[in-house]
């Protein structure tokens, strides 16, 4: 089961015992059931309606953002979608791509894709590693945290579904963006 604690304690909150992810903004926040559906809520008016595009697809990672939410789904594919259910397509030159992170933030969301970073919805962009092969994202506000895995060989183990790399073998990188 869910719990809430702080202001407003989080509002309604879904009912359920088969959660495995949480992610949470000001204004909203989001579970991922075990079966890949997501449930969506606020402290005003309690649950909300996820967009079709969400509930007929497998998802497989969530993240909540300043006005804004973000899925990856089993096949890698990335779908936003703002706290009023309207969908917020990604830039052109990234909707083919597949990602295999995301992290939605403050001003700005992004991912993985191809052990590269992009990111979208900013304008600061001028810091953002080109080079290296990162395993997880985080945004902030007009920041953005990645953990690169430096040596090729580096095996992610999938462990009770989460991804468990060797803490000697990888580093984080903090950039303003």
């Amino acid at each position: 089961a869910l719990s809430a604690w702080g202001e407003e304690s989080g509002g309604q909150l879904p009912e359920g015992e088969d959660f495995v992810a949480v992610a949470a903004d000001g204004d909203h926040n989001l579970a991922l059931r075990e079966n890949g559906t997501v449930a969506e809520w606020n402290i005003y008016s309690g649950i909300l309606t996820v967009p079709p595009s969400v509930t007929s697809v497998t998802v497989i990672a969530i993240d909540a953002g300043a006005g804004h939410s973000l899925a990856l789904t089993s096949d890698g594919t990335v779908v936003a979608w703002d706290t009023s259910g309207a969908m917020m397509p990604l830039p052109e030159e990234l909707s083919d791509l597949t990602f295999t992170a995301i992290a939605a933030g403050g001003n700005a969301s992004g991912g993985i894709t191809g052990g590269l970073i992009k990111v979208w919805d900013t304008i600061h962009t001028d810091n953002l590693p080109e080079t290296g092969s990162f395993a997880a994202i985080a945004m902030g506000s007009d920041f953005g945290l990645a953990i690169e895995v430096p040596e090729p060989s580096t095996m992610l183990v999938l462990l009770g579904g989460l991804a468990v790399m060797s803490v000697r073998s990888i580093r984080a990188r903090s950039r303003r963006i």
